[in-house]
């Protein structure tokens, strides 16, 4: 079975059999398009609250700029590791808190150590999981890695 086999069969099959299980998501999305849209301020109160955030966080910058940059490392290293969204948000907000150069720094460097991160912790505890999941494609892997490195 191929990977790209495995993502259909295994993760978008079961949203596909059960098409309800969608209903929760497509309802908050359907309630943040109607507050956004329908609103008459939906638009305005939103701008309203990102430029409170980017104040705060410029305010808490200027005070304390290395907790700062390191409170931001952390968190968005954590969401690196653990792939939750809006990893995006928070890069765009860490530009316009820390500047293009800053910013593209810690993202860089943060992005990085939720990658290893995760990719060390798949490998110590999921690898052996796979191997007996799936022996005839790891055979072929291993074959791969030995005669290419």
């Amino acid at each position: 079975m191929s990977p790209g086999s495995f993502v259909v069969n295994q993760l978008l099959a079961p949203l596909l059999r059960r098409p309800h299980a969608l209903l929760p998501l497509v309802a908050i999305l359907g309630l943040l398009a109607f507050w956004l849209f329908a609103t008459p301020n939906g638009w305005s109160t939103v701008h309203q609250w990102m430029h409170s955030l980017v104040m705060n966080g410029n305010i808490w910058y200027l005070s304390n700029p290395y907790t700062t940059m390191l409170g931001f490392f952390l968190v968005f290293a954590f969401l690196s590791t653990v792939s939750l969204p809006g990893s995006s948000i928070l890069a765009l907000g860490a530009g316009a808190v820390f500047g293009a150069g800053i910013a593209t720094a810690l993202i860089t460097l943060a992005s990085s150590v939720g990658a290893t991160t995760i990719f060390m912790v798949a490998r110590r505890f999921g690898r052996d999981r796979w191997r007996q999941r799936f022996p005839d494609w790891w055979a072929k892997v291993d074959e791969g890695v030995r005669k290419r490195g």
